[in-house]
């Protein structure tokens, strides 16, 4: 079934007027959509039907948490979720550096060289993942592991790169990531593989999937799931490492803390995980972020 199909058979199973398509859908065709009642919905058609599936599957565990979408409609035919849209919608900003003494410069002790930051995304994220978490592994349900999706993430990073290297037209960008690269896969195959007690991941949980949600109970939500089943500690690093260059250890760091969460594995998986993110070379900080690499916070647990 094409995408012109799949949307005309939503159209008619739930009687939508379906809009424009909406931006930051990875591998989804996302459409603003509404009501007979005018309602405003959000219409998201997923990759294939197992990503569906696992999406589906996911956001059915972490129905009532208020921390996650809670669709009013699936069609597995369609592969297509149907979801309230929320308002306004703006995404949670990045945690920001602040300025010489203000209150919150405190704390700075797993990177020194880091700036202290406004602690207020942290402690937004820190309650949407205490809340996912807290659902535990269900039982009958099948998701993939950190350890299989690794490889992959690999690979788009790899392939993110050698765009933007001929986007830029620099043969030599994130030449750090690359000599880097060995260490971290040995670093996030290692933590993947530890024994760790495992809970339901969202799996994307960058600052782009946190909505701000005026009609929720937490004023912000997490979207697009990408469900896996692991180390909690995986999802704080994919937080942490989405943060400033400056202080994504520290954030990491404070995740942890506040989440329950071994700070050490915080840590390791943000480092990992970066390395990750400098290949993928996008950010408008990039010199930032490859000059991190080199740094002694980093190098200590990439060594």
């Amino acid at each position: 079934m094409d995408l012109t199909a799949r949307i005309d058979r939503c159209r008619t199973l739930w009687s939508l007027r379906v809009g424009d398509r909406l931006s930051g859908g990875f591998r989804a065709d996302v459409f603003a959509a509404t009501g007979t009642d005018g309602a405003e919905l959000v219409l998201k058609l997923l990759a294939s039907p197992e990503e569906y599936r696992r999406e589906a599957s996911a956001l059915e565990v972490w129905a009532g948490t208020g921390a996650a979408l809670e669709p009013v409609a699936g069609d597995p035919v369609s592969a297509a979720l149907l979801s309230r849209r929320l308002r306004p919608g703006t995404p949670l900003p990045r945690c920001a550096p602040l300025a010489a003494g203000d209150p919150h410069d405190e704390g700075r002790t797993v990177d020194p060289s880091a700036g202290a930051y406004d602690p207020e995304p942290v402690a937004v994220v820190a309650g949407l993942l205490g809340r996912l978490h807290g659902c535990g592994v269900p039982d009958g349900r099948r998701f993939p592991t950190p350890a299989a999706v690794l490889p992959r993430l690999e690979r788009v990073a790899l392939a993110d790169l050698s765009h933007e290297r001929r986007t830029h037209r620099e043969p030599g960008r994130a030449a750090v990531g690359l000599r880097r690269l060995p260490d971290a896969r040995r670093l996030l195959h290692g933590l993947a593989a530890d024994d760790v007690t495992p809970v339901l991941l969202h799996g994307d949980p960058l600052v782009k999937n946190v909505l701000a949600d005026a009609g929720g109970p937490f004023g912000w939500r997490l979207i697009d799931p990408m469900p896996q089943v692991g180390d909690p500690c995986a999802d704080v690093g994919m937080v942490a490492h989405d943060q400033s260059a400056g202080c994504a250890l520290d954030v990491a760091a404070d995740l942890g803390r506040r989440l329950g969460l071994s700070v050490d594995r915080c840590v390791a998986w943000t480092v990992g995980w970066t390395v990750h993110l400098v290949l993928q070379a996008w950010r408008e900080d990039q010199p930032r972020l490859e000059a991190a690499l080199d740094t002694p916070a980093y190098a200590r647990v990439l060594d």
